[in-house]
């Protein structure tokens, strides 16, 4: 009996050494640039592995990029979607200039979890409509088979969405984030109003503060329509928390930024 378990296995190995194994597939469960060319069917450029690396890395990540430099398909429809399959019990909270920017973004992360691609590396994110807790709508979903804690250590409510979508100004009392994402968070109607532009910084200061734990991961991204715009004051805070800091705008960026530090050094 133990000879024929043995030739079993035996057989069984050599049966698994034959069958090819997908790489891609492998690599992309584990690394956020692969996930991208795999789910994307494209080859990163240099800026799209740097966006990637530092996402993956967990740490804080704000990248200032023109019009049509793949910021919101990477960080917003994406990452979200390579996270949650790593991860059933993470809680992400997607944050735009309006609720329907936002919601859009959920629409492409549900297009993302419907590829067969995404299904072969992770399995099916998408709850049967009869589940017992079902929740998949414009503004928030429930990821299926969601544990009852995430692999940073945080206990999952059923009150809590896997993702969910707002716009600036929007209710987040009561709401837990894992990771924050601000993508686009003003656009050229509030640039031309100081008071629009005090507005959203109070709001991303006061309300989101109660969303973040010691853990969150804020990603924020956008494209620069002034140079009086919310991201250099924004950038300022994030660096000293020594967040990463990247995009095709960068050096203009940074360059404001230290004229930012300087004249707030002046009044403190």
């Amino acid at each position: 009996m133990q000879d024929l378990s043995s030739q079993i296995k035996d057989a069984l190995g050599n049966l698994s050494d034959l069958l090819p194994v997908d790489r891609d597939l492998i690599n992309a469960k584990s690394s956020m640039a692969k996930f991208n060319e795999f789910i994307g069917g494209e080859t990163n450029n240099d800026h799209h592995v740097e966006m990637c690396d530092a996402l993956d890395s967990w740490e804080d990540f704000a990248g200032i990029f023109p019009r049509n430099g793949s910021k919101t398909t990477i960080c917003s429809t994406r990452y979200p979607a390579y996270r949650l399959g790593q991860d059933r019990a993470l809680r992400i909270l997607i944050c735009s200039c309006n609720a329907t920017l936002a919601q859009s973004f959920l629409r492409s992360i549900e297009a993302i979890l419907s590829q067969p691609n995404y299904q072969l590396a992770f399995g099916k994110l998408i709850p049967s409509m009869n589940s017992s807790n079902y929740k998949w709508n414009e503004s928030e979903k429930i990821v299926a088979n969601r544990p009852e804690r995430n692999a940073l250590g945080y206990r999952i409510d059923a009150k809590d969405a896997s993702i969910f979508a707002v716009g600036v100004g929007g209710a987040v009392v009561g709401r837990r984030a894992d990771i924050v994402i601000l993508d686009d968070i003003i656009d050229r109607k509030t640039v031309r109003s100081v008071s629009q532009i005090q507005d959203v910084k109070n709001w991303m200061t006061e309300e989101l503060k109660g969303v973040r734990h010691a853990q969150t991961q804020t990603i924020t991204v956008g494209t620069r329509w002034s140079t009086r715009d919310i991201y250099i004051d924004t950038i300022n805070s994030m660096l000293k928390n020594g967040a990463t800091i990247t995009g095709n705008m960068v050096d203009e960026v940074l360059e404001q930024v230290q004229i930012y530090k300087s004249i707030e050094d002046v009044f403190v």
